[in-house]
């Protein structure tokens, strides 16, 4: 995939930047003025140095709104990646496509661990919901050991947060959300390069809506996805204050498994 001629340089330590756009003439909620047979509007984020196709690559993405308005925030590999926005009908394609530049920071940090990256996505817009991750031994909204928006922002050069979960005093492992999305649905991305041994619980928080949603999971490892969870059928209809528990990832020297829960709880 080669850029339309638009390039991106994020700043050091940086790993997103707001997309905004629009799709005109997009038609109705059904896709198109003659109610189209096929059609798709999405975006896509491609390593620019893969030689896969996209039948064979699983890559981070996901769906834009039907009123055809793009508001995204995507986070982007160390190197350079490619945002591809893609609207397309049973009458043609139309593609943009942003080629993106992240150095700085843990990118050029030397780093022996995966690099984890759990991401949240529920495509329901003006519903909040949080993304958290809890290290071995934490509880939700500790201060210390849980990983979301109170917590787990940008606070140093390196380009992650102040908890500092590894090697002491060496921020390149430290976890990082660089994205709290409070109203377009997601996705929001915590990352975590070199994590220590130990189980990592990823739980969901329904802050604050009126919608139904139906949130997924994923966990990538090195930029691979490994794990898809969508929230369970059996489980009753998520809503405010509820705790979804998707998933607990371990890690142990440096080889990471994920084992499904679906645990859903209420937060007083």
């Amino acid at each position: 995939l080669e850029a339309n001629g638009w390039r991106y340089e994020l700043a050091p330590g940086e790993t997103t930047f707001n997309v905004r756009g629009i799709i005109t003439e997009m038609g109705d909620a059904n896709c198109g003025s003659n109610n189209d047979l096929f059609c798709s509007h999405e975006w896509r984020i491609w390593p620019a140095e893969s030689q896969e196709t996209a039948a064979t690559l699983a890559v981070p993405g996901g769906s834009i709104s039907s009123t055809g308005m793009i508001d995204l925030n995507p986070s982007f590999y160390c190197g350079t990646s490619r945002l591809v926005l893609v609207s397309e009908n049973t009458y043609g394609l139309t593609r943009a496509i942003i080629e993106v530049v992240r150095s700085g920071g843990v990118c050029d940090a030397t780093t022996t661990g995966p690099t984890l990256n759990v991401r949240l996505n529920w495509g329901d817009l003006d519903t909040d919901l949080d993304l958290h991750l809890v290290r071995d031994g934490g509880s939700f909204a500790d201060e210390d050991s849980d990983c979301y928006y109170a917590t787990c922002k940008r606070a140093n050069t390196m380009g992650t947060s102040a908890l500092d979960w590894g090697i002491t005093g060496w921020e390149a492992d430290n976890p990082l959300l660089d994205v709290d999305d409070a109203n377009g649905g997601g996705p929001e991305n915590i990352l975590l390069a070199d994590p220590a041994d130990g189980i990592y619980t990823a739980m969901v928080h329904y802050y604050d809506g009126s919608s139904m949603p139906l949130p997924e999971i994923e966990v990538w490892l090195d930029n691979r996805l490994v794990s898809w969870v969508l929230y369970g059928a059996e489980l009753p209809t998520f809503s405010q204050r509820e705790i979804w528990t998707p998933l607990t990832i371990r890690v142990e020297s440096g080889m990471v498994t994920v084992e499904e829960s679906q645990l859903l709880d209420r937060w007083q």
